[in-house]
């Protein structure tokens, strides 16, 4: 019988592919919200696979991040100044979550 050596290179480089998507595209949602609710008209009507092609038009709209954004959800969403302190927002949040996960898991261990 054959050695278990664990995932190949392959499989590795998919499933990180994919979760840097996923990740990429909560952010932007998370993003879009925290911004329309703060410093727009509301709450964005975004699901998460419009999320991921937001996410790969981003870059390219980086001076004005409405224009990556479906036209029905552009109308509620602030300017780029905005999107910037939303983004830094929700990254504090992410990280400070991430750092207490991981407090937690190590008191448990």
């Amino acid at each position: 019988m054959p050695a278990d050596d664990g995932p190949d290179l392959a499989q590795v480089v998919v499933l990180g592919a994919l979760g840097v998507l996923a990740g990429g595209s909560v952010l932007v949602l998370a993003t879009g919200g925290v911004a329309g609710m703060l410093f727009g008209r509301g709450l964005p009507s975004l699901g998460l696979s419009e999320a991921s092609d937001v996410l790969v038009a981003l870059p390219g709209a980086l001076s004005d991040p409405r224009l990556a954004w479906p036209d029905g959800a552009r109308g509620v969403l602030p300017g780029r100044t905005a999107f910037l302190v939303s983004f830094a927002l929700v990254l504090v949040v992410a990280v400070l979550l991430v750092v207490a996960g991981a407090l937690l898991v190590s008191r448990v261990k």
